[in-house]
């Protein structure tokens, strides 16, 4: 979604829909060279500076990128796709050139990591949140501004085991994404 325009990107094998929530107005982007290849561990973010979409796959080093203005991807699928983190929240943070990620699930286990890719460098760093962050996926995170991001909610299990009472949550956390601190802020 790009907030400063308000437009709406779905994209799909060989053609992207823009929908302009202003206007009430849809439009399309047909007939991209070749067939990309989305995966259920795919996830898309609009990057304002840049005037592109971003897929990402978590835990994999290259992202694939939708040059609006050309009209084209730099690459159609992700290689050595990590599909362990369905359903986790993210936030891009454009001013530091980083993403990051909280939760997920995959292989029958709900996650308890915080996730930062790298843009510069084309890294992840991973950080075990789940001492103080159950394990979980289907959370809500939203940027709160220098550097902290508010992460609230989910579905998981204090284990991170599928099978060992999941449930959901309600709470709401502050994570400073440079020194990795985390608030409890509700319950």
């Amino acid at each position: 979604f790009d907030s400063i325009s308000e437009k709406l990107y779905i994209a799909q094998a060989n053609k992207i829909a823009i929908y302009d929530v202003k206007s009430d107005e849809l439009e399309y982007i047909e007939d991209i060279p070749g067939n990309f290849a989305f995966d259920s561990g795919d996830q898309m973010i609009y990057d304002a500076e840049h005037h592109q979409l971003i897929s990402y796959i978590v835990g994999y080093n290259k992202p694939l990128y939708f040059d609006l203005e050309r009209k084209r991807w730099n690459s159609l699928t992700h290689e050595n796709q990590r599909l362990e983190f369905g359903h986790h929240s993210c936030v891009y943070l454009p001013q530091d050139s980083l993403l990051v990620t909280i939760g997920g699930y995959g292989y029958h286990q709900y996650k308890g990591v915080l996730m930062k890719y790298a843009f510069a460098s084309n890294t992840w760093e991973e950080v075990d949140i789940s001492k103080t962050i159950s394990p979980r996926y289907l959370g809500s995170a939203g940027y709160l501004g220098q550097g902290k991001i508010l992460y609230f909610g989910g579905y998981g299990s204090e284990s991170g085991k599928q099978e060992e009472s999941p449930h959901n949550y309600y709470d709401l956390y502050e994570i400073d994404i440079h020194t990795n601190e985390i608030k409890k802020r509700w319950e």
